[in-house]
């Protein structure tokens, strides 16, 4: 039997064309996306203008967080 993936490219595309702005963290509470850097590149290669804001948390982490250029 094939196993049937999520369809998460499509629904980061909206999320963006609507003007919000997407984190790993969100992705994954959202759509249990974890692997979002990949849509994310997909998305570049197929035209989409996105910027990766890197943000610091008071404990020295960083995470990206992507919004339409």
């Amino acid at each position: 039997m094939e196993r049937k993936s999520p369809q998460f490219k499509p629904r980061i595309k909206v999320w963006l064309l609507r003007g919000r702005t997407l984190t790993q963290q969100k992705a994954i509470t959202l759509w249990k996306c974890y692997r979002l850097s990949v849509y994310i590149r997909r998305l570049r290669q197929d035209g989409m203008k996105i910027k990766t804001e890197m943000v610091y948390n008071k404990d020295g982490t960083q995470y990206g967080k992507y919004s339409l250029a």
